[in-house]
């Protein structure tokens, strides 16, 4: 691999400047708010909240440009979390809807009810697809977002429909996705209404998530992914006896033992961790197999890769070779895992969308490759 060979503007360095929590843009003329270090955002004190927010991540990007004579490439895997947590689960359904559009169906069919989604899935990839960006283009703030302010279809996929659907998929609970999204919320009520919602359009998920914690817990307190990695958990399952009045919360599954005595079983400490690590491992796995597939052709060092950023590759390429490797690239990302076996006997793939830096730009200024 190359080393990460990248300059940092100088006059971006200087005049952007942290201090107690606060960052003070003089490039742009804003005094950017610290509102949340975990999420990793600005709120802009100029512009409002939460009209305006200035991801930390992207301010970072400005600071970064390539070398006279290459171009930054970022290769990243479409939606691929959701993609394995359906592979996982074995659910054909949750896998076909990462590899569309998720994020569009659930806000059009669960958060909004614009739609049926008994009749959006009878439809075929093509027409589904096209259905999900006619909302999308829908741009008039229609849609009551938190504090009684209008939003468009866009916000409620971005801000409410991604988080929930990532956040499921990694075993979150209402509570802490609430918690965690609490400015994109109407109330902790609608959390629950998000979550319970998708349980009831997947039920086979639905159903794996709680398995896995069962099974988890029954071999020990540990899973083996099937590229080989092994992960223990110190508190799979909380057992505890509940009377005939007790409420099930998201995830209790009740039992009745021998003796007559009702046993609510739910996700212990680790409960989250426990379904995240599958699907997680197998995401990563995939990586490792591409990565290794290039390095065995030299096209690691050839193409410039820098570094793997969660589920994208990104490449200091020379001019020369940019367009061979925007082909490649592609094609290596896209090849079908050797290791994650579909039932029918072929491995499972992820579609992978690439970006490149505008000529002269930074890294925060990159655009489709189409």
């Amino acid at each position: 691999m190359n080393p990460a060979a990248l300059t940092f503007p100088k006059h971006l360095k200087r005049q952007i400047h942290f201090s107690a929590g606060v960052a003070i843009d003089k490039v742009r003329g804003c005094r950017h708010d610290w509102k949340d270090s975990e999420a990793g955002t600005f709120v802009c004190g100029l512009c409002g909240i939460p009209s305006k927010r200035f991801e930390l991540g992207k301010l970072v990007r400005t600071m970064i440009d390539p070398r006279p004579g290459y171009r930054i490439i970022e290769a990243d895997f479409k939606a691929f979390h959701v993609l394995t947590t359906g592979y996982e689960a074995g659910d054909e359904k949750y896998m076909r809807l990462a590899r569309l559009d998720m994020h569009s169906f659930i806000a059009a069919t669960q958060l909004l009810g614009l739609a049926n989604s008994h009749e959006l899935l009878s439809m075929p990839d093509k027409e589904l697809m096209k259905t999900l960006k006619a909302f999308r283009r829908d741009e008039t703030p229609r849609y009551h977002g938190p504090g009684g302010i209008l939003v468009p279809f866009e916000y409620v996929r971005g801000k409410q429909a991604k988080p929930a659907i990532l956040g499921y998929g990694f075993g979150m609970q209402p509570p802490r996705f609430y918690h965690e999204n609490q400015e994109f919320l109407p109330s902790k009520e609608f959390a629950y209404q998000v979550f319970a919602g998708l349980d009831r359009e997947f039920p086979i998920c639905c159903s794996w998530r709680k398995q896995i914690v069962q099974f988890a817990d029954r071999q020990g307190g540990y899973l083996v992914s099937k590229h080989g990695f092994i992960r223990r958990f110190n508190c799979c399952v909380d057992k505890f006896p509940v009377d005939n009045d007790y409420i099930n919360r998201p995830g209790d599954t009740i039992r009745i033992g021998q003796d007559g005595t009702r046993w609510c079983f739910s996700a212990g400490d680790d409960g989250e961790a426990i379904i995240a690590f599958l699907p997680a491992n197998d995401a990563f796995g995939m990586i490792k197999e591409c990565m290794l597939r290039m390095e065995a052709k030299g096209l690691l060092q050839k193409y410039g890769l820098i570094i793997p950023i969660h589920d994208a590759l990104v490449f200091e390429c020379k001019d020369e070779y940019v367009e061979e490797a925007l082909r490649v690239v592609q094609a290596e990302m896209e090849a079908p895992s050797e290791i994650l076996i579909l039932p029918d006997g072929t491995g499972l793939w992820c579609e992978a969308e690439l970006s490149i830096n505008k000529p002269g730009c930074s890294w925060a200024e990159m655009e489709e490759v189409k």
